[in-house]
């Protein structure tokens, strides 16, 4: 995962961009910003600047993270930093964020005394009956396609991905983000679908019978604004981490299964 130190005020504002991009994009993103002393802490003031250089960053963040926080307290930084971690690789995932006063970061702490982060139990995925209706769908279809997303990659499911495709024989579109999983001049590889693409990739969802979409939530960009009219032919399959993401689709789908792509 990425990992992004800056300081507060002109530093922190400044990592909101690419803190934005990585919430979107679903990229493991570690932000540490520094903070002014707590003393000098806005802290609800009706001020717009309580100590030298302060930004009250994290509300401005909020949105953008999964998880958000000022440590006001020295002996509560490995629980923080332990869930941090915890939020940003768990599920979809995303950029979170550690905003350390100065003088929290001037403490002097006992490590065995600090209190840890309980991860919560995890249920898996039921997946073996969607895998088994998958495999009829394919076994049906006379024109199927694998549409594959940056989520493969973040997964970290790229070379299973290569080796599904080519011992189904299953051609391949792939999202900008993805473009690498296989080769341009891969025999399986048809392009990149969408509104700024080449024509194969779209006459190859336009005219499938079968699109297996996975790790790609299927944004305007893929869709062409027209998500009704997408694949318009075939049955569809989606495979998202996110549930929101299958939820928000306004298409008709055959089979959805939240799990990550590996």
């Amino acid at each position: 995962f990425g990992v992004c130190m800056v300081t507060t005020g002109p530093g922190a504002p400044n990592v909101i961009t690419p803190v934005t991009g990585a919430w979107i994009e679903s990229v493991p993103m570690l932000v540490i910003s520094g903070q002014v002393k707590r003393p000098d802490l806005l802290a609800g003031r009706p001020l717009r600047q309580g100590g030298v250089q302060e930004v009250d960053i994290i509300p401005m963040v909020k949105s953008v993270t999964k998880y958000a926080v000022t440590v006001d307290d020295p002996m509560q930084i490995r629980y923080h930093l332990e869930r941090a971690l915890y939020e940003m690789k768990t599920g979809r995932n995303g950029p979170v964020w550690l905003d350390i006063p100065l003088d929290v970061q001037a403490s002097t702490v006992d490590p065995k005394k600090l209190p840890f982060f309980a991860i919560p139990p995890t249920p898996a995925p039921a997946i073996d009956d969607a895998c088994q209706r998958l495999t009829a769908l394919i076994a049906e279809a006379k024109r199927p396609l694998l549409l594959a997303g940056h989520g493969v990659r973040l997964s970290g499911a790229a070379k299973e991905f290569a080796a599904l495709a080519e011992r189904l024989q299953i051609p391949v579109a792939m999202t900008w983000n993805a473009l690498d999983l296989l080769p341009w001049e891969h025999p399986l590889c048809v392009g990149r679908p969408g509104v700024v693409a080449l024509r194969a990739a779209n006459f190859a969802v336009q005219n499938c019978d079968l699109l297996i979409s996975i790790g790609c939530r299927l944004d305007n960009i893929i869709t062409a604004y027209n998500p009704k009219g997408f694949a318009r032919a075939a049955k569809k399959a989606v495979i998202d981490v996110d549930a929101n993401e299958i939820a928000k689709l306004d298409m008709e789908i055959d089979l959805s299964v939240v799990a990550d792509a590996k």
